[in-house]
């Protein structure tokens, strides 16, 4: 190989071009991240259940998903955890199980869970990814400086309504966290004296309301040659609608939910409270998507802030959005670091060089094959789906300092060879042939 390379010096820059454009092109496709994506073999399972005590969680929830979900396939271990209103159970797996096998096991586990609460909300399963554990930035929703503090609720509502729609349309956002106040919901108060004249029960009213609550679907209707999907849309839109679900119908007439309950659009349970610099507020952490560039998606985030700000300001609602953290200042802090570390190394290294060998010509070389060998690294990081990140970039530190003493070795020896008589191409054929072995024995040293 050493000797086709000096005897084909066209067919070497075709193929150093080649490295260089390969490699431009790949670090403009690359990630940034702060950390690199892992991808545990864990899926978590996370119910929650309003209102209930962490032993009623357990014995009503957790143990009864558990009960299910003990023969999954290559189950390794369970973790559960029964707190206040949820429940959250953690699957892992053995080493090389293929994710997504696994969680169609523990979907179809799932749909055989019998008996929760009807107050119990859909369980949500979840493949854990260390890009959606923790919020890649975090920012605060509160009044303007100077004016008075807006209402909690208000201020949650509008973030429910609003600022998340908005920010999950933003690409590479995968989901948020919102913290304080709370969600809005209805609240259904039964009249026991009304239920009792009606003959009716609470079981007859819980059963009502999630029975006819909800859409359903109809399946297809073919007429002709087209097909339509059908869906009956029922689920209550306000009060009214669920004041109007029938009860029971009779020759007497018809018993509906707001003959015997009063039902009202309230603030539900507040889990936590947030203080922003000492007034009341809301907080929104954004998850990232898997492998999502930091960079752009935080930039897409701030648009759409600017985008809401203009918003509010039209219609005369009183917030504004404040960054409080960003994964991204971080990410260039580090970014800097390692490219100044690398670059005061490389500069370092070059003039110790010019120092020993009085040569322009060699430190040109060593210079010139420095950023070609970094370049031809990035196509192998798109290839396999990684990412710029501080361990990355370690590892490049890393590969140019030696890059830079293979570099130094040869150049040497080939100077050497030039200063006895030796023809320039006879020199560099057997200068480089001559301290391979000994490279190559280092450089697998030093990587393994």
């Amino acid at each position: 190989m050493i000797s086709a390379a000096v005897r084909n010096p066209w067919a070497v820059l075709v193929a150093t071009l080649f490295v260089v454009l390969a490699g431009v092109m790949s670090i403009r496709s690359l990630p940034s991240q702060l950390r690199p994506t892992v991808e545990p073999p864990e899926i978590v399972i996370s119910t929650s259940y309003p209102g209930a005590a962490p032993a009623e969680v357990e014995d009503q929830v957790t143990r009864r998903i558990e009960e299910q979900l003990r023969s999954v396939n290559g189950l390794r271990e369970m973790l559960s955890s029964s707190s206040l209103s949820r429940s959250e159970i953690t699957l892992r797996f053995d080493d090389g199980i293929d994710r997504n096998a696994a969680m169609v096991d523990v979907l179809n586990k799932m749909a055989g869970v019998r008996g929760l609460p009807p107050e119990v909300d859909p369980p949500e399963v979840v493949a854990t990814s260390s890009d959606q554990q923790s919020p890649m930035m975090w920012f605060g929703v509160r009044a303007p400086e100077g004016q008075p503090p807006t209402p909690q609720p208000f201020l949650r509502r509008i973030v429910d309504e609003t600022v998340a729609p908005r920010f999950r349309r933003v690409e590479g956002v995968a989901g948020l966290i919102v913290s304080g106040g709370a969600e809005r919901e209805m609240r259904v108060t039964a009249d026991f004296d009304a239920l009792s004249r009606h003959g009716l029960s609470i079981p007859q009213l819980l059963t009502a309301l999630q029975r006819d609550n909800a859409n359903s679907r109809g399946g297809p209707l073919t007429a002709g040659k087209r097909e339509y999907a059908v869906r009956t849309t029922a689920r209550a839109a306000n009060t009214h609608d669920l004041e109007e679900i029938v009860l029971r119908r009779d020759a007497s007439g018809s018993v509906r939910v707001g003959d015997v309950a009063e039902i009202a659009s309230q603030q539900g349970l507040q889990p936590s409270v947030m203080r922003l610099s000492g007034v009341d507020g809301v907080a929104v952490g954004v998850l990232r998507r898997t492998a999502a560039n930091v960079p752009s998606t935080t930039a897409g985030v701030f648009a759409a802030m600017d985008e809401l700000h203009a918003q509010f300001d039209q219609a005369g609602v009183p917030l504004r959005m404040k960054a409080l953290y960003s994964e991204t200042t971080y990410i260039d802090e580090a970014l800097d670091a390692a490219l100044g570390n690398i670059a005061g190394g490389a500069i370092l290294s070059l003039g110790i060089l010019w120092l020993v060998l009085r040569s322009w010509r060699a430190v040109g070389i060593v210079a010139l094959a420095q950023p070609l060998a970094v370049l031809g690294v990035f196509p192998v990081l798109w290839y396999f789906d990684r990412s710029l990140n501080i361990i990355t970039l370690a590892g490049l530190a890393f590969a140019v300092g030696i890059t830079i003493d293979n570099a130094i070795v040869v150049v040497e020896n080939v100077h050497r060879l030039l200063q006895t008589g030796r023809p320039p191409r006879e020199a560099a054929l057997e200068g480089t042939r001559e301290v391979a072995p000994a490279m190559l024995a280092a450089t697998i040293t030093n990587v393994s």
